[in-house]
Protein backbone atom coordinates (compact mmCIF):
# COMPACT_ATOMS: atom_id res chain seq x y z
CA UNK A 1 0.00 0.00 0.00
CA UNK A 2 1.44 2.92 -0.82
CA UNK A 3 2.08 5.92 2.11
CA UNK A 4 2.32 2.87 4.31
CA UNK A 5 5.13 1.06 6.07
CA UNK A 6 8.15 -1.56 3.99
CA UNK A 7 9.72 -4.17 4.82
CA UNK A 8 13.09 -3.90 3.64
CA UNK A 9 13.26 -8.05 3.93
CA UNK A 10 11.58 -7.23 0.46
CA UNK A 11 14.93 -6.15 -1.35
CA UNK A 12 17.41 -8.09 -2.89
CA UNK A 13 20.84 -8.14 -4.50
CA UNK A 14 22.27 -4.50 -4.34
CA UNK A 15 19.50 -2.50 -3.40
CA UNK A 16 19.54 -5.05 -0.20
CA UNK A 17 22.94 -4.55 0.49
CA UNK A 18 22.95 -0.59 0.39
CA UNK A 19 20.19 -0.37 2.88
CA UNK A 20 21.78 -2.73 5.27
CA UNK A 21 24.59 -0.62 5.10
CA UNK A 22 23.24 3.29 5.64
CA UNK A 23 20.84 4.23 8.30
CA UNK A 24 18.21 4.66 5.71
CA UNK A 25 14.96 7.13 5.79
CA UNK A 26 11.68 6.26 4.96
CA UNK A 27 11.97 8.07 1.82
CA UNK A 28 15.58 6.30 0.55
CA UNK A 29 13.61 2.81 1.37
CA UNK A 30 10.74 3.92 -0.41
CA UNK A 31 13.22 4.61 -3.44
CA UNK A 32 14.94 1.32 -3.11
CA UNK A 33 11.37 -0.41 -2.78
CA UNK A 34 10.37 1.20 -6.60
CA UNK A 35 13.71 0.26 -7.91
CA UNK A 36 13.08 -3.19 -6.71
CA UNK A 37 9.30 -2.98 -8.54
CA UNK A 38 10.61 -1.07 -11.19
CA UNK A 39 13.73 -4.33 -11.94
CA UNK A 40 11.57 -7.31 -11.14
CA UNK A 41 8.78 -5.87 -13.77
CA UNK A 42 11.36 -5.58 -16.16
CA UNK A 43 12.84 -9.27 -15.11
CA UNK A 44 9.38 -10.36 -15.50
CA UNK A 45 9.12 -11.93 -11.86
CA UNK A 46 6.62 -9.20 -11.48
CA UNK A 47 3.43 -8.42 -14.56
CA UNK A 48 0.78 -5.93 -14.25
CA UNK A 49 -2.65 -6.73 -14.56
CA UNK A 50 -3.62 -3.51 -16.50
CA UNK A 51 -0.65 -2.95 -18.72
CA UNK A 52 0.43 -3.10 -22.59
CA UNK A 53 4.01 -3.46 -22.59
CA UNK A 54 4.45 -5.06 -19.15
CA UNK A 55 1.50 -7.65 -19.03
CA UNK A 56 2.45 -11.33 -18.47
CA UNK A 57 3.52 -12.85 -21.57
CA UNK A 58 1.23 -16.39 -21.19
CA UNK A 59 -2.07 -13.58 -20.63
CA UNK A 60 -1.08 -12.10 -24.50
CA UNK A 61 -0.84 -15.41 -25.51
CA UNK A 62 -3.27 -18.24 -26.57
CA UNK A 63 -4.61 -19.33 -22.77
CA UNK A 64 -2.60 -23.00 -21.78
CA UNK A 65 -6.65 -24.45 -21.42
CA UNK A 66 -7.47 -23.45 -24.93
CA UNK A 67 -4.08 -24.91 -26.60
CA UNK A 68 -4.46 -27.61 -24.78
CA UNK A 69 -7.72 -28.85 -25.92
CA UNK A 70 -8.13 -27.50 -29.47
CA UNK A 71 -4.20 -27.42 -30.54
CA UNK A 72 -5.09 -29.55 -33.66
CA UNK A 73 -7.69 -27.42 -34.91
CA UNK A 74 -5.55 -24.08 -34.22
CA UNK A 75 -2.77 -25.40 -35.72
CA UNK A 76 -4.45 -26.15 -39.09
CA UNK A 77 -6.60 -22.60 -39.41
CA UNK A 78 -3.41 -20.86 -38.80
CA UNK A 79 -1.35 -22.86 -41.59
CA UNK A 80 1.18 -24.32 -38.64
CA UNK A 81 0.25 -27.93 -38.49
CA UNK A 82 2.82 -29.50 -40.78
CA UNK A 83 5.46 -28.38 -38.20
CA UNK A 84 3.78 -30.28 -35.30
CA UNK A 85 6.39 -33.22 -35.69
CA UNK A 86 9.51 -31.35 -34.68
CA UNK A 87 11.65 -34.38 -35.75
CA UNK A 88 10.22 -34.09 -38.97
CA UNK A 89 11.48 -30.42 -39.11
CA UNK A 90 15.05 -31.27 -38.20
CA UNK A 91 15.51 -33.58 -40.44
CA UNK A 92 14.32 -31.58 -43.13
CA UNK A 93 16.14 -28.71 -42.03
CA UNK A 94 19.03 -30.91 -41.31
CA UNK A 95 18.90 -31.88 -45.12
CA UNK A 96 18.84 -28.51 -46.53
CA UNK A 97 22.04 -27.26 -44.69
CA UNK A 98 23.76 -29.98 -45.44
CA UNK A 99 22.72 -30.10 -49.41
CA UNK A 100 23.59 -26.28 -49.41
CA UNK A 101 27.31 -26.47 -47.64
CA UNK A 102 27.97 -29.03 -50.17
CA UNK A 103 26.74 -26.91 -53.22
CA UNK A 104 28.27 -23.57 -52.09
CA UNK A 105 31.35 -25.49 -51.58
CA UNK A 106 31.71 -27.04 -54.82
CA UNK A 107 30.61 -23.51 -56.69
CA UNK A 108 33.59 -22.16 -55.02
CA UNK A 109 35.89 -24.61 -56.58
CA UNK A 110 34.69 -24.33 -59.90
CA UNK A 111 35.74 -21.73 -62.73
CA UNK A 112 32.35 -20.08 -62.68
CA UNK A 113 33.02 -18.91 -59.08
CA UNK A 114 33.51 -14.99 -59.88
CA UNK A 115 32.04 -13.53 -57.20
CA UNK A 116 33.11 -15.01 -54.13
CA UNK A 117 36.85 -14.72 -52.98
CA UNK A 118 38.40 -15.57 -49.42
CA UNK A 119 40.84 -12.86 -47.10
CA UNK A 120 43.77 -14.19 -45.23
CA UNK A 121 41.44 -15.00 -42.44
CA UNK A 122 39.25 -17.18 -44.75
CA UNK A 123 36.26 -14.98 -44.70
CA UNK A 124 34.11 -15.41 -47.38
CA UNK A 125 33.91 -11.94 -49.55
CA UNK A 126 31.49 -11.25 -51.47
CA UNK A 127 31.10 -9.09 -54.93
CA UNK A 128 27.52 -7.25 -54.69
CA UNK A 129 25.83 -6.22 -57.56
CA UNK A 130 25.51 -3.03 -58.16
CA UNK A 131 22.12 -0.52 -57.62
CA UNK A 132 20.34 -0.63 -60.30
CA UNK A 133 20.31 3.17 -61.85
CA UNK A 134 17.01 3.15 -64.12
CA UNK A 135 14.41 4.96 -63.55
CA UNK A 136 11.35 2.48 -62.40
CA UNK A 137 8.73 4.28 -63.99
CA UNK A 138 10.32 5.09 -67.08
CA UNK A 139 8.25 3.14 -69.16
CA UNK A 140 4.55 4.03 -67.67
CA UNK A 141 5.84 7.97 -67.39
CA UNK A 142 6.24 7.64 -71.58
CA UNK A 143 3.05 6.17 -71.62
CA UNK A 144 1.11 9.08 -69.33
CA UNK A 145 2.13 11.85 -71.16
CA UNK A 146 -0.78 12.52 -72.55
CA UNK A 147 -2.41 12.07 -69.08
CA UNK A 148 -0.42 14.54 -67.38
CA UNK A 149 -1.95 17.18 -65.36
CA UNK A 150 -4.69 14.80 -64.57
CA UNK A 151 -6.02 15.56 -61.36
CA UNK A 152 -6.10 13.45 -57.97
CA UNK A 153 -9.84 13.74 -57.46
CA UNK A 154 -10.63 12.73 -60.95
CA UNK A 155 -8.45 9.73 -60.77
CA UNK A 156 -9.89 8.95 -57.40
CA UNK A 157 -13.74 9.15 -58.07
CA UNK A 158 -12.78 7.21 -61.95
CA UNK A 159 -11.34 4.14 -59.78
CA UNK A 160 -14.57 4.15 -57.46
CA UNK A 161 -16.70 4.09 -60.67
CA UNK A 162 -15.09 0.84 -61.58
CA UNK A 163 -14.55 -0.77 -58.47
CA UNK A 164 -16.51 0.91 -55.71
CA UNK A 165 -14.58 1.70 -52.71
CA UNK A 166 -17.43 4.03 -50.90
CA UNK A 167 -19.19 1.75 -49.97
CA UNK A 168 -16.48 -0.07 -47.27
CA UNK A 169 -16.76 3.20 -44.78
CA UNK A 170 -19.87 2.58 -42.21
CA UNK A 171 -19.95 5.13 -39.55
CA UNK A 172 -18.23 3.55 -36.49
CA UNK A 173 -20.84 4.59 -34.02
CA UNK A 174 -24.03 3.95 -36.08
CA UNK A 175 -23.06 -0.07 -36.78
CA UNK A 176 -26.92 -1.10 -36.94
CA UNK A 177 -27.13 2.02 -39.60
CA UNK A 178 -26.62 1.55 -43.32
CA UNK A 179 -26.41 4.81 -44.76
CA UNK A 180 -23.93 5.67 -47.84
CA UNK A 181 -21.70 8.61 -47.62
CA UNK A 182 -20.98 11.33 -50.49
CA UNK A 183 -18.90 10.82 -52.81
CA UNK A 184 -16.89 14.11 -52.80
CA UNK A 185 -17.35 14.42 -49.23
CA UNK A 186 -15.38 10.85 -48.91
CA UNK A 187 -13.17 11.53 -51.85
CA UNK A 188 -11.89 15.18 -49.78
CA UNK A 189 -11.61 13.41 -46.39
CA UNK A 190 -9.17 10.87 -47.79
CA UNK A 191 -7.26 13.57 -49.73
CA UNK A 192 -7.42 16.07 -46.27
CA UNK A 193 -5.62 13.22 -44.37
CA UNK A 194 -3.46 11.33 -46.94
CA UNK A 195 -2.00 14.84 -48.63
CA UNK A 196 -1.40 16.01 -45.09
CA UNK A 197 -3.45 19.27 -45.89
CA UNK A 198 -6.11 18.92 -42.98
CA UNK A 199 -9.58 19.34 -42.93
CA UNK A 200 -9.56 23.24 -42.98
CA UNK A 201 -6.83 23.53 -45.54
CA UNK A 202 -8.57 20.93 -47.49
CA UNK A 203 -11.65 22.67 -47.43
CA UNK A 204 -10.34 25.91 -47.86
CA UNK A 205 -8.90 25.06 -51.08
CA UNK A 206 -11.63 23.12 -52.60
CA UNK A 207 -14.62 23.57 -54.34
CA UNK A 208 -17.93 21.39 -54.03
CA UNK A 209 -17.22 20.44 -50.07
CA UNK A 210 -18.85 20.86 -46.87
CA UNK A 211 -16.35 21.66 -43.73
CA UNK A 212 -18.80 19.68 -41.31
CA UNK A 213 -19.17 16.82 -43.20
CA UNK A 214 -15.11 16.44 -43.54
CA UNK A 215 -14.63 16.03 -40.33
CA UNK A 216 -17.61 13.74 -39.65
CA UNK A 217 -16.11 11.33 -41.92
CA UNK A 218 -12.30 11.81 -41.05
CA UNK A 219 -13.89 11.25 -37.01
CA UNK A 220 -16.54 8.28 -38.13
CA UNK A 221 -15.63 6.16 -41.18
CA UNK A 222 -12.07 6.94 -41.67
CA UNK A 223 -10.82 4.21 -39.32
CA UNK A 224 -8.07 1.69 -39.38
CA UNK A 225 -10.47 -1.16 -40.36
CA UNK A 226 -12.24 0.90 -43.53
CA UNK A 227 -9.43 2.57 -45.01
CA UNK A 228 -7.67 -1.40 -44.95
CA UNK A 229 -11.19 -3.00 -46.31
CA UNK A 230 -10.68 -0.28 -49.68
CA UNK A 231 -7.45 -1.31 -49.73
CA UNK A 232 -7.67 -4.72 -50.02
CA UNK A 233 -10.05 -3.92 -52.65
CA UNK A 234 -8.45 -2.53 -55.17
CA UNK A 235 -5.47 -4.66 -54.46
CA UNK A 236 -7.52 -7.26 -55.40
CA UNK A 237 -8.94 -5.69 -58.38
CA UNK A 238 -4.99 -4.62 -59.41
CA UNK A 239 -4.55 -8.49 -59.22
CA UNK A 240 -7.15 -9.25 -61.61
CA UNK A 241 -5.97 -7.41 -64.02
CA UNK A 242 -3.82 -9.17 -66.97
CA UNK A 243 -1.47 -7.24 -67.23
CA UNK A 244 -0.32 -7.09 -63.23
CA UNK A 245 0.77 -10.84 -63.95
CA UNK A 246 3.59 -9.46 -65.79
CA UNK A 247 5.38 -7.96 -62.71
CA UNK A 248 5.62 -11.34 -61.03
CA UNK A 249 8.91 -12.46 -61.96
CA UNK A 250 8.23 -16.37 -60.75
CA UNK A 251 5.35 -18.59 -60.99
CA UNK A 252 5.56 -19.79 -57.60
CA UNK A 253 6.16 -17.09 -55.57
CA UNK A 254 5.46 -13.13 -54.88
CA UNK A 255 8.36 -11.02 -54.24
CA UNK A 256 7.41 -8.31 -51.32
CA UNK A 257 9.38 -6.07 -49.48
CA UNK A 258 9.25 -3.11 -46.25
CA UNK A 259 11.25 -0.47 -45.42
CA UNK A 260 10.71 1.92 -43.38
CA UNK A 261 10.33 5.53 -44.06
CA UNK A 262 10.96 8.38 -41.28
CA UNK A 263 8.87 11.71 -41.42
CA UNK A 264 8.53 14.41 -38.89
CA UNK A 265 5.90 15.31 -37.01
CA UNK A 266 4.25 19.20 -36.43
CA UNK A 267 3.62 17.96 -32.62
CA UNK A 268 5.26 16.24 -29.98
CA UNK A 269 3.45 12.79 -28.95
CA UNK A 270 3.75 10.01 -26.82
CA UNK A 271 4.56 7.69 -30.26
CA UNK A 272 7.27 10.31 -31.98
CA UNK A 273 10.56 10.67 -30.88
CA UNK A 274 13.60 13.32 -31.47
CA UNK A 275 16.61 12.85 -33.67
CA UNK A 276 18.93 14.33 -35.02
CA UNK A 277 19.98 12.20 -37.75
CA UNK A 278 16.54 12.40 -38.76
CA UNK A 279 14.23 15.03 -37.91
CA UNK A 280 17.57 17.63 -37.33
CA UNK A 281 15.53 20.17 -34.54
CA UNK A 282 11.66 18.20 -34.88
CA UNK A 283 10.77 14.95 -33.63
CA UNK A 284 8.95 12.09 -35.84
CA UNK A 285 7.57 8.41 -36.64
CA UNK A 286 8.52 5.22 -38.84
CA UNK A 287 5.90 4.77 -41.34
CA UNK A 288 6.96 1.12 -42.21
CA UNK A 289 4.72 0.06 -45.85
CA UNK A 290 4.64 -3.01 -46.78
CA UNK A 291 5.10 -3.01 -51.29
CA UNK A 292 4.90 -6.19 -53.61
CA UNK A 293 6.88 -6.08 -56.63
CA UNK A 294 3.36 -5.48 -58.31
CA UNK A 295 3.96 -2.05 -57.03
CA UNK A 296 0.93 -2.32 -54.74
CA UNK A 297 0.82 -0.99 -50.87
CA UNK A 298 0.28 -4.06 -49.57
CA UNK A 299 -0.63 -2.76 -45.79
CA UNK A 300 1.42 0.09 -43.62
CA UNK A 301 1.84 0.78 -40.02
CA UNK A 302 3.41 3.41 -37.82
CA UNK A 303 5.54 3.53 -34.82
CA UNK A 304 8.19 4.80 -32.86
CA UNK A 305 11.44 5.99 -34.61
CA UNK A 306 13.38 4.50 -31.40
CA UNK A 307 11.70 0.80 -32.17
CA UNK A 308 13.35 -1.27 -33.98
CA UNK A 309 11.89 -1.94 -37.46
CA UNK A 310 11.93 -6.15 -37.61
CA UNK A 311 9.67 -6.34 -34.60
CA UNK A 312 7.07 -4.52 -36.78
CA UNK A 313 7.45 -6.65 -39.71
CA UNK A 314 5.84 -10.06 -38.78
CA UNK A 315 3.12 -7.59 -38.18
CA UNK A 316 2.66 -6.32 -41.80
CA UNK A 317 3.27 -9.82 -43.14
CA UNK A 318 0.70 -11.10 -40.56
CA UNK A 319 -2.07 -8.27 -41.66
CA UNK A 320 -3.52 -10.74 -44.27
CA UNK A 321 -2.89 -14.44 -43.70
CA UNK A 322 -4.83 -15.45 -46.21
CA UNK A 323 -2.70 -13.59 -49.08
CA UNK A 324 0.95 -13.72 -47.60
CA UNK A 325 3.54 -13.33 -50.21
CA UNK A 326 6.03 -16.30 -50.36
CA UNK A 327 9.29 -13.86 -50.72
CA UNK A 328 10.18 -10.95 -48.66
CA UNK A 329 12.99 -8.50 -48.56
CA UNK A 330 13.89 -5.62 -46.46
CA UNK A 331 17.22 -4.19 -45.03
CA UNK A 332 19.06 -4.65 -41.66
CA UNK A 333 16.70 -2.98 -39.69
CA UNK A 334 14.10 -4.88 -40.36
CA UNK A 335 16.36 -8.53 -39.33
CA UNK A 336 16.78 -10.38 -36.51
CA UNK A 337 17.51 -14.10 -35.97
CA UNK A 338 14.04 -14.51 -34.29
CA UNK A 339 12.35 -12.90 -37.04
CA UNK A 340 13.80 -15.75 -39.32
CA UNK A 341 12.19 -18.37 -37.30
CA UNK A 342 8.86 -16.57 -37.36
CA UNK A 343 9.10 -15.98 -41.25
CA UNK A 344 9.53 -19.23 -42.15
CA UNK A 345 7.01 -20.92 -39.83
CA UNK A 346 4.97 -18.18 -41.82
CA UNK A 347 5.93 -19.92 -44.78
CA UNK A 348 8.04 -16.85 -46.00
CA UNK A 349 11.27 -16.68 -47.46
CA UNK A 350 12.91 -14.13 -45.53
CA UNK A 351 15.65 -12.41 -47.38
CA UNK A 352 17.15 -9.40 -45.58
CA UNK A 353 20.04 -7.39 -47.59
CA UNK A 354 22.24 -7.67 -44.36
CA UNK A 355 25.53 -5.01 -43.79
CA UNK A 356 28.63 -6.73 -43.13
CA UNK A 357 27.75 -9.96 -44.78
CA UNK A 358 31.50 -11.15 -43.94
CA UNK A 359 30.93 -11.01 -40.09
CA UNK A 360 27.81 -13.21 -39.99
CA UNK A 361 28.25 -16.61 -37.96
CA UNK A 362 27.58 -19.64 -39.84
CA UNK A 363 25.43 -22.25 -37.90
CA UNK A 364 25.52 -25.97 -38.52
CA UNK A 365 23.31 -28.81 -38.52
CA UNK A 366 26.12 -30.91 -36.55
CA UNK A 367 29.52 -30.27 -35.31
CA UNK A 368 31.63 -28.31 -36.95
CA UNK A 369 34.27 -30.78 -37.01
CA UNK A 370 32.26 -32.46 -39.37
CA UNK A 371 32.06 -29.94 -41.98
CA UNK A 372 35.74 -29.75 -41.12
CA UNK A 373 36.70 -32.65 -41.92
CA UNK A 374 35.18 -32.60 -45.51
CA UNK A 375 37.18 -29.78 -46.51
CA UNK A 376 34.88 -27.11 -46.92
CA UNK A 377 36.24 -23.37 -47.04
CA UNK A 378 32.52 -22.20 -46.07
CA UNK A 379 31.80 -24.45 -42.70
CA UNK A 380 29.84 -23.20 -39.65
CA UNK A 381 31.12 -22.16 -36.32
CA UNK A 382 28.94 -23.75 -34.09
CA UNK A 383 25.98 -26.40 -34.23
CA UNK A 384 22.51 -26.00 -33.55
CA UNK A 385 21.73 -26.67 -30.03
CA UNK A 386 18.83 -28.36 -31.16
CA UNK A 387 17.90 -29.46 -27.76
CA UNK A 388 16.59 -25.92 -26.62
CA UNK A 389 14.45 -25.70 -29.84
CA UNK A 390 12.91 -29.28 -29.01
CA UNK A 391 12.06 -28.49 -25.47
CA UNK A 392 10.04 -25.16 -26.57
CA UNK A 393 8.59 -26.49 -29.49
CA UNK A 394 4.78 -26.15 -28.43
CA UNK A 395 6.02 -22.67 -26.69
CA UNK A 396 7.09 -21.83 -30.36
CA UNK A 397 3.72 -22.87 -32.18
CA UNK A 398 1.41 -21.65 -29.44
CA UNK A 399 3.63 -18.21 -29.97
CA UNK A 400 2.75 -18.03 -33.64
CA UNK A 401 -0.85 -19.24 -34.01
CA UNK A 402 -1.25 -16.41 -31.50
CA UNK A 403 0.44 -13.44 -33.76
CA UNK A 404 -1.17 -15.73 -36.95
CA UNK A 405 -4.82 -16.03 -35.38
CA UNK A 406 -4.91 -12.26 -34.52
CA UNK A 407 -4.72 -13.01 -30.59
CA UNK A 408 -1.87 -10.66 -30.44
CA UNK A 409 0.19 -8.69 -32.30
CA UNK A 410 4.02 -10.13 -32.80
CA UNK A 411 5.35 -6.25 -32.02
CA UNK A 412 3.50 -6.39 -28.73
CA UNK A 413 5.13 -9.98 -28.03
CA UNK A 414 8.77 -9.31 -29.35
CA UNK A 415 8.61 -5.89 -26.86
CA UNK A 416 7.45 -7.93 -23.94
CA UNK A 417 9.77 -10.67 -24.42
CA UNK A 418 12.76 -7.60 -24.70
CA UNK A 419 12.11 -6.09 -21.85
CA UNK A 420 13.11 -9.22 -19.99
CA UNK A 421 16.50 -9.09 -18.11
CA UNK A 422 17.47 -11.67 -18.86
CA UNK A 423 16.51 -13.80 -22.38
CA UNK A 424 13.27 -15.49 -21.88
CA UNK A 425 13.10 -19.13 -22.81
CA UNK A 426 10.86 -18.58 -25.41
CA UNK A 427 13.13 -15.92 -26.98
CA UNK A 428 16.53 -17.87 -26.74
CA UNK A 429 14.78 -21.10 -28.36
CA UNK A 430 13.40 -18.45 -31.41
CA UNK A 431 16.79 -17.35 -31.72
CA UNK A 432 18.12 -20.88 -32.34
CA UNK A 433 15.54 -22.02 -34.98
CA UNK A 434 16.41 -18.42 -36.45
CA UNK A 435 19.72 -19.41 -36.66
CA UNK A 436 18.93 -22.61 -39.12
CA UNK A 437 17.20 -20.12 -41.47
CA UNK A 438 19.50 -17.51 -41.32
CA UNK A 439 22.26 -20.01 -42.05
CA UNK A 440 20.64 -21.34 -44.90
CA UNK A 441 19.89 -18.04 -46.39
CA UNK A 442 23.17 -17.14 -46.43
CA UNK A 443 24.78 -19.83 -48.21
CA UNK A 444 21.86 -19.41 -50.78
CA UNK A 445 22.72 -15.59 -50.97
CA UNK A 446 26.23 -16.36 -51.86
CA UNK A 447 25.50 -18.88 -54.29
CA UNK A 448 22.76 -17.86 -56.25
CA UNK A 449 23.48 -14.43 -57.72
CA UNK A 450 19.78 -14.17 -58.97
CA UNK A 451 18.80 -13.85 -55.27
CA UNK A 452 20.42 -10.61 -54.86
CA UNK A 453 19.20 -9.17 -57.34
CA UNK A 454 16.47 -9.68 -56.80
CA UNK A 455 16.40 -8.57 -53.21
CA UNK A 456 18.11 -5.47 -54.83
CA UNK A 457 15.84 -5.07 -57.36
CA UNK A 458 12.57 -4.95 -54.50
CA UNK A 459 14.50 -2.99 -51.98
CA UNK A 460 14.96 -0.54 -54.67
CA UNK A 461 11.32 -0.37 -55.77
CA UNK A 462 10.83 0.56 -51.70
CA UNK A 463 12.48 3.34 -51.98
CA UNK A 464 11.00 4.73 -55.09
CA UNK A 465 7.78 4.07 -53.45
CA UNK A 466 8.91 6.03 -50.10
CA UNK A 467 9.76 9.23 -52.72
CA UNK A 468 5.88 8.38 -54.01
CA UNK A 469 4.56 8.68 -50.40
CA UNK A 470 7.03 11.91 -49.67
CA UNK A 471 5.99 13.55 -52.76
CA UNK A 472 2.15 13.32 -51.63
CA UNK A 473 2.44 13.94 -48.00
CA UNK A 474 3.75 17.50 -48.95
CA UNK A 475 1.31 19.68 -46.95
CA UNK A 476 2.68 21.01 -43.64
CA UNK A 477 5.80 21.24 -45.58
CA UNK A 478 5.56 17.18 -44.75
CA UNK A 479 5.49 17.44 -41.51
CA UNK A 480 2.94 15.49 -40.09
CA UNK A 481 -0.53 16.22 -38.84
CA UNK A 482 -1.98 14.44 -35.89
CA UNK A 483 -0.45 13.68 -32.00
CA UNK A 484 -1.92 10.42 -31.37
CA UNK A 485 -1.35 6.51 -33.27
CA UNK A 486 -4.49 6.47 -33.87
CA UNK A 487 -4.40 9.59 -35.83
CA UNK A 488 -0.64 8.46 -37.73
CA UNK A 489 -2.32 5.04 -38.57
CA UNK A 490 -5.61 7.07 -40.62
CA UNK A 491 -3.10 9.59 -42.03
CA UNK A 492 -1.17 6.60 -43.27
CA UNK A 493 -4.22 4.69 -44.32
CA UNK A 494 -5.39 7.41 -46.51
CA UNK A 495 -1.82 7.64 -48.23
CA UNK A 496 -1.61 4.26 -48.94
CA UNK A 497 -5.45 3.99 -50.85
CA UNK A 498 -4.63 7.35 -53.07
CA UNK A 499 -1.30 5.28 -53.50
CA UNK A 500 -3.13 2.11 -54.64
CA UNK A 501 -5.96 3.96 -56.80
CA UNK A 502 -2.98 6.11 -58.76
CA UNK A 503 -1.29 2.74 -59.54
CA UNK A 504 -4.40 1.17 -60.39
CA UNK A 505 -5.33 4.11 -62.48
CA UNK A 506 -2.05 3.49 -64.16
CA UNK A 507 -2.79 0.19 -64.75
CA UNK A 508 -6.04 0.40 -65.87
CA UNK A 509 -4.59 3.46 -68.61
CA UNK A 510 -1.80 1.20 -69.89
CA UNK A 511 -4.17 -2.07 -70.19
CA UNK A 512 -6.60 0.64 -72.33
CA UNK A 513 -4.16 1.42 -74.61
CA UNK A 514 -2.81 -2.18 -74.79
CA UNK A 515 -5.98 -3.23 -75.88
CA UNK A 516 -6.66 -0.80 -78.44
CA UNK A 517 -3.15 -1.92 -80.26
CA UNK A 518 -4.07 -3.96 -83.20
CA UNK A 519 -0.77 -5.48 -84.25
CA UNK A 520 0.10 -8.15 -81.51
CA UNK A 521 3.78 -7.75 -81.72
CA UNK A 522 3.73 -4.26 -81.08
CA UNK A 523 1.48 -4.87 -77.44
CA UNK A 524 3.55 -7.31 -76.56
CA UNK A 525 6.87 -5.36 -77.01
CA UNK A 526 4.90 -2.55 -75.12
CA UNK A 527 4.07 -5.28 -72.64
CA UNK A 528 7.51 -6.78 -72.36
CA UNK A 529 8.71 -2.67 -71.54
CA UNK A 530 6.34 -2.03 -68.86
CA UNK A 531 7.35 -4.74 -67.21
CA UNK A 532 10.94 -4.02 -67.21
CA UNK A 533 10.09 -1.51 -64.72
CA UNK A 534 7.49 -0.73 -62.64
CA UNK A 535 3.86 1.07 -62.95
CA UNK A 536 4.81 3.20 -59.64
CA UNK A 537 4.54 6.75 -61.20
CA UNK A 538 3.36 10.21 -60.45
CA UNK A 539 4.27 12.42 -62.76
CA UNK A 540 1.29 12.72 -64.21
CA UNK A 541 -1.36 13.64 -61.25
CA UNK A 542 -1.80 17.42 -59.83
CA UNK A 543 -2.40 16.71 -56.42
CA UNK A 544 -1.51 20.67 -55.08
CA UNK A 545 -4.28 22.74 -56.37
CA UNK A 546 -7.25 23.72 -55.76
CA UNK A 547 -9.53 21.06 -55.69
CA UNK A 548 -12.37 20.54 -57.77
CA UNK A 549 -15.61 18.27 -56.86
CA UNK A 550 -18.47 17.85 -59.03
CA UNK A 551 -21.34 15.51 -59.04
CA UNK A 552 -20.41 12.76 -61.26
CA UNK A 553 -23.29 11.25 -63.07
CA UNK A 554 -24.01 7.49 -62.03
CA UNK A 555 -23.53 6.34 -65.46
CA UNK A 556 -20.34 7.63 -66.19
CA UNK A 557 -17.84 4.89 -65.99
CA UNK A 558 -14.00 6.02 -67.76
CA UNK A 559 -12.85 2.46 -68.18
CA UNK A 560 -14.59 -0.77 -69.56
CA UNK A 561 -13.15 -2.58 -66.61
CA UNK A 562 -14.69 -5.61 -68.49
CA UNK A 563 -12.96 -5.59 -71.70
CA UNK A 564 -9.27 -4.79 -69.75
CA UNK A 565 -9.81 -7.98 -67.18
CA UNK A 566 -10.57 -10.27 -70.13
CA UNK A 567 -7.63 -8.53 -72.20
CA UNK A 568 -6.12 -11.58 -73.88
CA UNK A 569 -2.29 -11.25 -73.31
CA UNK A 570 0.65 -13.82 -74.71
CA UNK A 571 3.12 -12.97 -71.27
CA UNK A 572 6.73 -13.78 -70.75
CA UNK A 573 7.37 -17.03 -69.66
CA UNK A 574 8.16 -18.04 -66.02
CA UNK A 575 10.02 -20.10 -64.15
CA UNK A 576 10.69 -21.52 -60.32
CA UNK A 577 12.51 -19.09 -58.06
CA UNK A 578 15.85 -19.83 -57.16
CA UNK A 579 14.16 -21.50 -54.15
CA UNK A 580 12.40 -24.53 -55.83
CA UNK A 581 14.15 -27.18 -55.24
CA UNK A 582 14.01 -26.58 -51.09
CA UNK A 583 10.47 -24.85 -50.67
CA UNK A 584 8.68 -28.17 -50.47
CA UNK A 585 9.19 -28.35 -46.41
CA UNK A 586 6.99 -25.89 -46.03
CA UNK A 587 4.77 -24.29 -49.19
Amino acid sequence: KLGGEIDPSCLSGNRKTIWNKIDGSAETLHLLFFDEIASNIQSGKLSLLHSYNYKRLSRLLISKEEWTANKIRILKATNLYRFIDFLQYRMTATNRLDTMYEEINMYCQSPDCTDLSFDDGGKVKLTEPRKEKEKYEQAISTLLYDARGTSVTRIMTDINSVTPYDGLFPHAMHTGVIKDVEENQLVGAILSQGLNLGSRKMFESSVGLDESSLSNIIRFRLTKDNLKRANDRINAAIDELPLSAEFQKYFDALMSSSDGQKQSVMKDSLISAHSHKYFHQDSGITRYPMVDEKGRVRNVTVFSPIRRESKYLIDVLASNITDIPLHHATDTHGYTEPVFACTHLMGVRFMPRIKDLEDQVYYGARPAKWYKDKGYSIRPKSKINWNIIESNWDEILRFMASILSGKCLASQLFNRLNSYAADHPLYKALKELGRVEKSFFLLCYYRYKEIRNNIQRQLNLGEHMNKFTKALTWGKSNRLIGETTEEFERAAGCTQLIQNCIIYWNYLYASERLAKMRDPIERERLVIGLAAGQMVAWGHVNYTVTFQFRRRPKSSVRFNLDVLTNMPLLGREKGPSPWYPFDDDFL
